[in-house]
């Protein structure tokens, strides 16, 4: 059988905003956003975009932070290498834009732009 991706979960399921600052939001997600339909969900990871006009679903890659700099609006990038985040938990806060990533390479969680929603 193979490994498929988990369903696609409805669209009212996001993650919340628990606060935000400058370059900064933290938000919170929760393990049944996935479903375990097709095989454990072995590990998450945060896209973050500007342009949503890009589709990724079918993208094996993504950029990190520092590759999105050189455009005036960030299409989606990766913030971090997957995770699984729920060990002893059902609940995950996550806090995006903590990082310096200017001399980084990889996936990094670099400061978002002032403003961002």
């Amino acid at each position: 059988m193979p490994i498929l991706a988990p369903p696609v979960p409805a669209r009212t399921v996001f993650p919340t905003e628990i606060s935000r600052s400058m370059h900064t939001i933290t938000i919170r997600f929760r393990k049944n956003y996935f479903s375990d339909e097709n095989g454990n969900v072995l590990g998450y990871t945060i896209i973050v975009a500007e342009d949503y006009t890009k589709h990724t679903e079918d993208d094996n890659y993504l950029p990190g932070w520092t590759d999105v700099q050189k455009f005036s609006t960030w299409p989606p990038y990766q913030v971090m290498e997957p995770k699984f985040p729920f060990n002893n938990s059902s609940v995950e806060d996550f806090t995006v834009g903590t990082e310096d990533c200017d001399h980084r390479h990889g996936k990094c969680n670099g400061k978002l732009k002032p403003g961002t929603i």
